[in-house]
């Protein structure tokens, strides 16, 4: 990905849906999505938030940070990428 280029929702979709595992900053505060033998969990400041869950779109559809959708944080440019993993 080009450095002008934002990472959008639909990158995060794919990067999970290939097994990867994302760290990002929304708003200041570091989060992550985790892959662990029971599933897929997300993570904010090293605190387990939502999941276990087996698949990726299922923790992406229950994922909420200060009451609002993960895809909404995106939308806003909220979301700093971190790494890819």
């Amino acid at each position: 990905m080009k450095e002008s280029e934002q990472y959008q929702f639909q990158d995060l979709i794919r990067d999970l849906e290939q097994g990867r595992e994302i760290e990002f900053r929304i708003l200041g505060k570091a989060h992550t999505i985790t892959h662990f033998s029971e599933g897929w969990q997300f993570w904010e400041e090293n605190e387990a938030k939502v999941g276990p869950f087996d698949y990726a779109s299922d923790l992406l559809s229950m994922i909420r940070v200060n009451g609002e959708r993960l895809e909404s944080h995106f939308l806003q440019g909220h979301v700093e990428l971190m790494y890819v993993l």
